[in-house]
């Protein structure tokens, strides 16, 4: 029976299953696997669990409360009484700026009129809309790090890095497979020492017997896996967007910018289209903001070029290049905002980006435009039937990525560059009334006075054009230009 037993480890020693450095280095690496996959289910379902008992997981996906909340972490919501939601707790609450959204900031102050003053850690200032008690869902109690840090991806489209975790998981699950050879041998052993060699040719049946329940179990835990993460999905994805796209609220500048990335800043208030520009071929711009508003290219002088904000592309155009917003026109706005990141270093101006009652060719009606001067400042125009701009006091043809954003509201007309408030004027606060598109590139720009340059179209690189339906605050302004940071 001793003779059998030896030669059954003999047998397996020189298979390289059962012993030697090889066994056990399977053995480490399919343990550290296993490790691996357990604190993703376990991290999983911390942040999952608590909305089976009613507390509310949602993903952050902007960094106004850095540095104690980042972008992917899973941040839980408990229900508070309204006497529990007191200066220093962080608070998630009905958006008072966006309707149907969501805001997480930290209560600060109570004003004379009982309601919550409130702004994000990472912010320097108080969000300008005090919040009413009764629109609060409840308090912060619970972190999950990064652990939706694929939502936030999904959001964003960043499908690149998705792809890369699904490898990553389909990885640990097969190296967590390594040792299955391994599992079961000694109870084998036990039984072959008792009846010897009468099992002998039953053994192979009764070991593969053992060594596939393992097998099962991975299999199962990767069930597990996928099941916790579409539950996470599930219960965190939804309100993501909704929920802390607006973190930022009316005072969304960070006094730091690293977590804070190009693509997610425009996302995060509420576009009305966004053009990301990092197409290298063909003549479709693709929307980012979710609203399906694409860009159509319609003469040729494009070119990609690398980015000015973030690690996608950028275009080039030329003198006479344009890109139109496709489908049928639609009633220009009376408040909103305009931005772009630029680069150039021409002296002859022209138009960036813009509003046109035209799709092709020439537009008669013309305005809400951001153009380069020929002498490089930057001019933001409307036409409230008559002409109305305001001007950069300093020119921008220096070769340098710059970020511009225009605003229109009841406030009246304001200019940012680079994230500072470069110009400004109360005279106007409405645009023409027409039907158009959203264009960049050249456009009409007939009769705009001394500032009018001397090519209609913009020579230069353009990156991340979005427009919104309603104001950016300055801090919001701010924050877009230093997530380039």
């Amino acid at each position: 029976m001793t003779d059998y037993r030896d030669q059954r480890l003999r047998r397996r020693s020189d298979e390289g299953t059962g012993s030697g450095p090889w066994a056990w280095g399977r053995l480490l690496v399919a343990v550290g696997a296993r490790s691996v996959l357990a604190a993703v289910v376990a991290l999983a379902l911390w942040g999952a669990l608590p909305a089976l008992i009613g507390w509310q997981p949602t993903t952050v996906v902007t960094g106004s409360m850095m540095p104690r909340i980042a972008v992917g972490d899973v941040a839980v919501a408990a229900p508070a009484a309204p006497e529990a939601v007191v200066p220093g707790r962080i608070a998630l609450f009905d958006d008072p700026d966006h309707a149907g959204r969501l805001r997480l900031h930290r209560v600060v102050d109570v004003d004379e009129q009982g309601l919550l003053v409130t702004r994000g850690d990472a912010n320097p200032a108080d969000d300008s809309s005090h919040v009413d008690p009764a629109t609060v869902h409840g308090v912060g109690v619970l972190r999950v790090p990064a652990v939706g840090l694929p939502v936030v991806w999904f959001h964003e489209g960043r499908l690149g890095l998705l792809a890369l975790v699904g490898a990553a998981v389909a990885a640990l699950l097969a190296l967590s497979a390594l040792d299955r050879d391994l599992v079961g041998d000694d109870e084998d052993d036990d039984e072959d020492e008792d009846e010897g060699p009468r099992r002998a040719v039953e053994a192979p049946t009764a070991g593969r017997g053992l060594t596939d329940l393992p097998v099962l179990v991975r299999a199962a835990v990767g069930t597990a896996v996928l099941a916790v993460v579409v539950g996470l999905l599930v219960t965190a994805a939804a309100p993501a967007h909704a929920a802390y796209s607006a973190a930022a609220g009316t005072t969304g500048g960070f006094t730091s910018a690293g977590y804070y990335s190009c693509s997610s800043a425009p996302v995060a208030d509420d576009p009305y289209l966004y053009w990301k520009l990092d197409e290298t071929s063909g003549t479709t711009l693709a929307d980012s903001s979710g609203n399906n508003r694409r860009a159509t290219i319609q003469t040729s002088g494009f070119s990609s070029v690398a980015a000015g904000c973030g690690t996608g592309r950028a275009l080039s155009l030329g003198s006479s290049s344009y890109a139109s917003q496709s489908g049928g026109a639609v009633r220009g706005f009376q408040t909103f905002t305009v931005e772009t990141w630029f680069r150039t270093t021409t002296w002859t101006g022209g138009r960036m980006v813009g509003f046109g009652s035209t799709e092709t060719g020439t537009s008669g009606d013309f305005d809400r435009h951001i153009y380069m001067a020929n002498n490089g400042t930057l001019v933001f125009g409307v036409y409230p039937n008559r002409v109305e701009t305001i001007r950069s006091p300093r020119s921008y043809n220096d070769g340098a990525w710059h970020h511009v954003a225009a605003t229109l509201s009841s406030a009246g007309m304001r200019l940012f560059v680079d994230g500072s408030l470069v110009a400004s004027s109360s005279s106007a606060t409405t645009a023409e009334v027409y039907d158009g598109r959203w264009r960049i590139g050249r456009d009409n720009l007939a009769g705009w006075g001394p500032s009018t340059p001397m090519t209609y179209g913009f020579t230069g690189s353009l990156d991340d054009v979005a427009v919104y339906d309603h104001a950016l605050s300055p801090a919001q302004v701010a924050g877009h230009s230093a997530s380039r940071s």
